[in-house]
């Protein structure tokens, strides 16, 4: 159960000295050397620390930006929601085709476990009428703060402003000779700054390529693409709005309609994916709940097809809308205010349409088919979270590890999982950080 406990963390983020840090020295080049290294300080990077420094404190965390979150902050338009309350069940159909692969990894780190925890921990949450959940603060640095706190009065360190630039194997037998003292480690990472950190086990958990201005920007992939057991899937945007070569609807910004049916149709007519939920016109182009979810499936050339009455009034458009459109020449008022009246639509859409499709066939049919083409898809502008990077089948989808290469693992966005809005992706990123953590801290136990 949500409850009402209280956290009060706030936590300096300054770029970290070498003295600060207490790094060794090689040379002219300074070295970390720790059990863990963690590439990435946004959501999956800083839930692993979380969890991994409970039972271990030699860990390193290190972000090529200035600071931890960037991009998390920006999460439930600053307010931060975390997951969503109910069963765990319900959750699998949130990431489309993906959720049965990650079924027993979602169920054995549920939403229920992540609420338990944060509240135990110090974190209070509140969970809205609707099913979301949230820190009591209602604020991204909350989370952020309680985090990063607890990460390091645990033990870890957080470094930044650091790009990584190389990986490379030191001694791949060194745990199983029984080292665990620090003396022999089995991976080098190299830094832009000549900085390197000698670890055994490295958790990528670096994110996507969406709101680049996060440090979001697929900068990992240059290294790991050298690498012939990571495999990826093809990046692309999700939750975005959606463009269309034509926007008749530039007047209408915060109308909001709902609900509506949308689909995104390929260029052969086929349907990839339906849903249904609130539209919003945002003076440029498509948004709102049903089109956020729809934009994983969007290409330039497809076509993004709406009907504003919803699938749940209209089941058959091709028949409901010849019928509407005889009830039209019937009456004596103007298809707007016919539609106003009949459908309960805003009056300002309505207007739009009646001068687009003035006669009653065409205003009906577009009513329940309206069929735009989609733009501008491929922009990574836009996109609240990335669809696609590494192909689940490298990974052991129990601890998170990466096939063939002992102690790598890979969390977050940068695994080709996607959620839907309502705090998906955030419990994603719990569960994969927290599996890997147990993985881990299962591991060093036994040395």
């Amino acid at each position: 159960m949500v409850g009402n406990n209280k956290c009060a963390y706030k936590i300096p983020y300054t770029k970290n000295s070498n003295d600060a840090l207490g790094l060794a020295s090689k040379g002219s080049v300074s070295v970390i050397k720790k059990q863990v290294a963690v590439i990435g300080a946004g959501a999956s990077g800083l839930f692993f620390g979380y969890s991994f420094v409970k039972e271990n404190h030699d860990l390193v965390i290190i972000d090529h930006m200035n600071g931890p979150g960037k991009k998390l902050r920006l999460c439930g338009g600053g307010q931060c929601n975390l997951t969503h309350a109910g069963s765990i069940k319900d959750f699998l159909p949130m990431y489309y085709e993906k959720g049965k692969a990650i079924r027993k990894l979602l169920y054995k780190y549920s939403n229920q476990l992540m609420m338990d925890d944060l509240q135990k921990n110090g974190l209070p949450l509140v969970c809205r009428q609707d099913g979301k959940v949230f820190p009591k603060a209602m604020s991204s640095d909350a989370v952020i703060n309680f985090l990063v706190a607890a990460i390091q009065r645990g033990g870890g360190q957080l470094v930044y402003d650091q790009q990584l630039t190389d990986i490379t194997v030191m001694d791949s037998s060194c745990l199983s000779k029984g080292h665990n003292n620090n003396s022999s480690f089995r991976y080098c990472l190299s830094f832009q700054s000549g900085m390197e950190v000698h670890c055994n086990f490295i958790v990528l958990g670096c994110g996507g390529r969406t709101f680049t201005q996060t440090g979001s920007d697929a900068s990992i992939l240059n290294v790991l693409s050298m690498y012939n057991q990571i495999k990826f899937t093809k990046c692309r945007q999700g939750l975005a709005p959606i463009y269309t070569d034509q926007f008749p609807f530039k007047d209408l910004a915060g109308v909001v309609i709902d609900p509506v049916t949308c689909q995104v149709l390929d260029k052969e007519g086929r349907v990839l994916g339906t849903e249904t939920g609130p539209l919003l016109f945002n003076g440029r182009c498509f948004s709102g709940p049903c089109i956020l979810h729809l934009s994983r499936f969007a290409r330039d050339g497809y076509t993004l097809k709406i009907n504003y009455l919803s699938a749940t009034r209209v089941k058959d458009p091709s028949s409901w809308a010849k019928t509407a459109a005889m009830e039209m020449n019937q009456s004596k008022k103007s298809l707007a205010s016919f539609g106003q009246d009949k459908y309960k639509l805003p009056r300002s859409f309505l207007k739009i349409m009646e001068m687009l499709f003035p006669t009653p066939s065409q205003f009906a049919t577009n009513l329940v088919s309206h069929k735009l083409t989609i733009t501008n898809a491929n922009n990574f502008k836009t996109g609240m979270i990335t669809c696609g990077g590494i192909d689940l089948d490298c990974l052991n989808l129990n601890t998170m590890e990466i096939k063939g290469m002992d102690g790598v693992y890979a969390i977050g966005e940068l695994v080709d999982v996607d959620g839907k809005s309502g705090g998906y992706n955030l419990q994603w990123a719990f569960s994969s950080g927290f599996a890997a953590a147990n993985s881990i801290n299962s591991v060093l136990s036994k040395l």
